[in-house]
């Protein structure tokens, strides 16, 4: 036990006890442990077995469930019951990632998860904010055994020691604080993946499919059939080159992974375009504001004219370019591969239209990435401040 007053640097006001360090055993209970029963799994079970996977924020992620169990398993194999309010742990794979336990009575835990459920005058959702903490990840990460699967003993784990607010309004309102933070960073992520859906599917109807000359969905007042051409008739692909010759500047180097550093020199300096791998990743292409420099193992492609940048950008996320890999190990397009690969593209007006409304679709996207990773900034800043 600490001697020295232990309290965190921001708190709720009217609080002003020093905080105690306990053993996880003397604040919790070990309430479901199904190490060692596995479960068979049923292609018709109605009943979600939560694995590592769908842990780490808030409340269980069930869109990422993929097995579940039928009556008899779920009756039959399992030694207990997770309950509302249980703090769930994972013990092997990636450690000490914590969720707290909805009202789902038919759910189920995989061996690789504990769940623990507070002791009396201690709050669940104050237990599973403390948990997530990233000195308290770290106090479990040094339990860790084994290098290829991590895996740590349970009866370690409920030795370790934590520091507690031992009163417990002051625990209701840390927990309930931390959970609206989860709740609002859920819903922004739901908004990010409905936009992201919604942006994969007009990419198919907005582009004409295999067999077809017009898409599925067009803005008003366009009609005529869109052309087939090869991408080498619609842009000039160009090589990236070395860049360490350069000296120290404000031009940004961008490689497969993005931007890299900015050096002296530009290889386009008025004109947009579109990186794309040679070699490496080769699937993840994006658009490159002028002036720019590649390194040699990003291409760069330069629209022709009346052809429309984004439009072109637009086509290059429909194409499935691990297809066009023409390599045996390290991932690999040629110029060739690329300007022999057949299109459609409609008349230079259209093509804007379209264009701009991915555009606008992407800075949606955008913004709202933004906003998720500002409240996960401010969860992971609070953890630390109203935690010791």
């Amino acid at each position: 036990m600490s001697s020295r007053k232990i309290v965190p640097s921001l708190r709720f006001r009217g609080f002003g006890e020093p905080w105690e360090e306990m053993e996880l055993e003397e604040i919790a209970d070990k309430a479901v442990d199904n190490r060692g029963k596995t479960p068979p799994v049923s292609k018709n079970g109605t009943h979600p077995l939560i694995e590592v996977g769908c842990l780490g924020n808030g409340t269980p992620d069930y869109s990422k469930v993929e097995k579940f169990l039928d009556d008899n398993a779920f009756n039959k194999y399992l030694r207990n019951y997770i309950k509302n309010g249980d703090i769930l742990f994972s013990t092997v794979g990636s450690i000490g990632l914590v969720s707290l336990m909805d009202n789902n009575e038919n759910a189920a835990i995989a061996q690789n998860i504990i769940a623990f459920r507070a002791r009396e005058n201690y709050d669940s959702c104050f237990l599973y904010s403390m948990f997530s903490t990233e000195e308290n990840q770290n106090k479990a990460m040094r339990i860790v055994m084994g290098a290829v699967q991590p895996s740590i003993k349970v009866s370690q784990l409920i030795h370790i020691q934590y520091f507690v607010a031992r009163n417990i309004h002051e625990q209701k309102l840390l927990g309930q604080y931390f959970l609206v933070l989860d709740r609002l960073i859920t819903l922004e992520q739901r908004k990010y993946d409905k936009l992201n859906t919604v942006k994969k599917s007009m990419l198919e109807k907005m582009f004409p499919q295999k067999g077809a000359k017009v898409p599925e969905i067009r803005f008003k007042g366009f009609s005529e059939p869109w052309e087939e051409k090869k991408l080498g008739e619609i842009i000039n692909i160009c090589s990236g080159r070395d860049y360490k010759h350069l000296s120290e500047g404000n031009i940004p180097v961008y490689g497969t992974g993005g931007y890299m550093l900015s050096v002296s020199e530009a290889l386009s300096y008025d004109q947009d375009a579109i990186g794309i791998g040679r070699k490496g990743t080769i699937d993840k292409p994006y658009i490159l504001k002028a002036p720019f420099w590649t390194v040699d193992t990003l291409f760069y492609a330069l629209p022709k004219e009346n052809i429309d940048l984004n439009f072109v950008f637009d086509i290059f996320q429909n194409i499935e370019w691990k297809k066009k890999d023409e390599s045996t190990g390290v991932p690999s397009l040629s110029k060739t591969a690329i300007n022999d690969i057949n299109v459609y593209i409609s008349r230079y007006t259209e093509q804007k239209v379209i264009g701009q409304y991915f555009s606008n679709l992407d800075r949606l996207i955008t913004l709202q990435s933004s906003k998720i990773e500002k409240l996960r900034n401010l969860k992971k800043a609070c953890l630390e401040k109203m935690f010791v």
